[in-house]
């Protein structure tokens, strides 16, 4: 069985509200006509039909063998607008793939997004999209309006991830100063990794993983950076005070 975990799927309501909504993204059209979205100036997305049409996207899993896909919300995820608005964007996201996964059982698999820049609105929803939708895990984009996930203020979100015993997918998000790259398309070539990397090892160094030693992460593009620079990390523990106040272990224990 072939099952694809990272790929791309919208609500049309969704992307009307991204465009409505999202008054800090410019929306143009390259020469292909493909709608591409940009933050100050920096490319990073840009949707194409296989994005919104489920019969395309079954004819396309069909012709090259995936069996299964899990769905996800990719950036922005659901935490760009207001705080009434990013809930609404969640629930309207978690309910229609949560129709899709009933509709297509076989097929599809749907991971849930919360708002994780209000706590007590993400625990909310991560209850509702696990217990009443099915969802299968949550989504968390790589840093949420600039804070990496280290944050301690989503720490009790994830003290029930943790009880919960979901996994958690990390999409990168646009990384701070987006305009750095918008001379040539590296926001989605460099950018996206290097957020990874970076929000990761904020968490590691931060001790999240001693105090929840269950929570799983998949981490999409080969893990950023991260696979490669296991030994860095761990020097970094060696070398510098500032990275052992909240671990006993080497970095490289809680990636592995």
């Amino acid at each position: 069985m072939k099952i694809d975990f990272h790929n791309h799927f919208y609500s049309p309501d969704y992307l009307k509200k991204l465009e409505q909504w999202g008054r800090r993204y410019e929306f143009v059209q390259d020469a292909t006509g493909l709608k591409i979205v940009k933050e100050k100036g920096a490319r990073f997305l840009g949707i194409t039909s296989q994005h919104v049409s489920v019969e395309q996207r079954i004819a396309d899993m069909d012709r090259i063998g995936i069996d299964i896909q899990v769905l996800t919300l990719t950036t922005p995820n659901v935490y760009f607008s207001t705080r009434k608005r990013n809930l609404t964007l969640a629930k309207m996201s978690n309910d229609f793939f949560a129709q899709l996964c009933q509709k297509y059982p076989q097929r599809f698999i749907g991971f849930a997004s919360v708002p994780l820049g209000h706590t007590e609105d993400a625990i909310e929803e991560l209850h509702r999209a696990a217990k009443d939708l099915g969802m299968k895990g949550v989504v968390l984009g790589s840093n949420i309006d600039g804070k990496h996930l280290h944050s301690k203020e989503f720490w009790p979100f994830y003290e029930e991830v943790n009880r919960l015993n979901l996994p958690i997918f990390i999409h990168p998000m646009v990384p701070i100063h987006p305009e750095t790259m918008a001379e040539f398309p590296l926001v989605p070539l460099i950018g996206f990794l290097m957020d990874t990397t970076q929000s990761v090892a904020k968490m590691v160094y931060s001790g999240l993983f001693e105090k929840y030693p269950n929570l799983t992460l998949i981490l999409p593009h080969l893990g950023g950076t991260l696979p490669f620079i296991f030994e860095r990390l761990d020097n970094g523990y060696r070398s510098y005070v500032e990275c052992q106040p909240y671990i006993k272990k080497f970095p490289s224990e809680y990636l592995k």
